[in-house]
């Protein structure tokens, strides 16, 4: 009988083995596992010569990429759902947390905020992961960095994508016809931002100030901010965005004529910046241009209408891949 039954394994482990493996699974089975594997965000770290950047990616790597630059005072957790609906496409989606945000490369010196510098971040970080051209989406503060890179490097922005802010020039010529291009509660927080020692301002009371400028976002949202750039350090760093804006340089060099298919989007509801303002970006802009205008949203457009959000860059990176 112990004959035998040895006999009996060795008969299963050759079938087994004729088989290709495992019988029980499914063949669908793994294709499954790698569908549900495309839009599973994981945790993103680059290395570059200015420190790491951290943030978060999904997708294969084989995909078109997609790099997505988010606002102030944000995180890369604001396009979430944006980077899930993408990686379900099969893009390959890389959302870096920017300098400042990163917590290493968190310079505290203004000057390491100049937007030459967090222009070519774009550029490093695309370049430690061997991309070469991609498509570039960005919100707010990102959206200017956006603009920027796709003026100064349009070799290497297959479409650009800007949220709430508009192009450089527009915001100047806005500004020097009298319209600060804002709504007048809101008008002055720039000038705020610049103030000294406002980082303490920005989180006290409970981060009261930060809060505010939150306004319309998503508590969940909110309390992840909050959570994890609430401390007067990250604050002193991230408020250097404002600090070291250098307007001169940007119109001189990030304020080109745009010659990449070019989407705007913007929430009517939004508290910061006007249809004024996004509405003239179209006279710097000679590629195919659209925009884009979502009824009674906010500011916050890629935490309140991430699936409109989706939606409209999918259409926009369509044919152009």
């Amino acid at each position: 009988m112990k004959y035998v039954s040895l006999l009996i394994v060795f008969i299963a482990v050759l079938l087994q083995a004729c088989n290709g493996g495992d019988s029980s699974t499914p063949a669908n089975e793994t294709e499954t596992e790698t569908e549900l594997q495309k839009s599973k965000i994981t945790i993103l770290r680059v290395p570059t010569s200015q420190g790491e950047f951290d943030g978060l990616t999904a997708g294969p790597k084989t995909g078109v990429p997609v790099i997505l630059l988010h606002g102030f005072p944000s995180t890369a957790e604001q396009f979430n759902s944006i980077i899930k609906n993408l990686a379900d496409e099969g893009y390959y989606v890389i959302a870096p947390n920017q300098r400042g945000f990163s917590e290493g490369v968190r310079p505290t010196e203004p000057e390491a905020y100049h937007p030459s510098l967090r222009t070519q971040d774009v550029i490093d970080i695309a370049n430690q992961l061997d991309i070469e051209r991609f498509h570039l989406v960005g919100h707010n503060s990102g959206a200017l960095t956006s603009w920027i890179v796709s003026s100064m490097h349009p070799d290497r922005v297959i479409t650009l994508t800007a949220i709430s802010v508009a192009h450089p020039q527009a915001i100047v010529d806005v500004a020097l016809s009298g319209d600060a291009g804002q709504p007048a509660e809101r008008a002055g927080y720039a000038q705020d931002f610049t103030s000294e020692n406002f980082e303490e301002t920005f989180v006290a009371n409970d981060h009261e100030y930060m809060r505010w400028v939150y306004e319309d976002s998503p508590q969940e949202s909110i309390d992840l901010y909050v959570d994890k750039l609430g401390d007067v350090e990250t604050v002193d760093a991230i408020l250097n965005y404002y600090r070291e804006r250098d307007w001169g340089w940007i119109l001189t060099n990030g304020a080109r004529t745009i010659v990449v298919p070019t989407l705007q989007i913007w929430g009517d509801n939004d508290s910061y910046v006007t249809i004024a303002t996004m509405a003239l970006s179209e006279n710097y802009v000679t590629a195919e241009y659209r925009f884009e205008i979502l009824e009674g949203i906010s500011h916050w457009v890629t935490e309140t209408a991430e699936d409109d959000v989706s939606a409209l860059l999918l259409e926009h990176f369509e044919g152009r891949n």
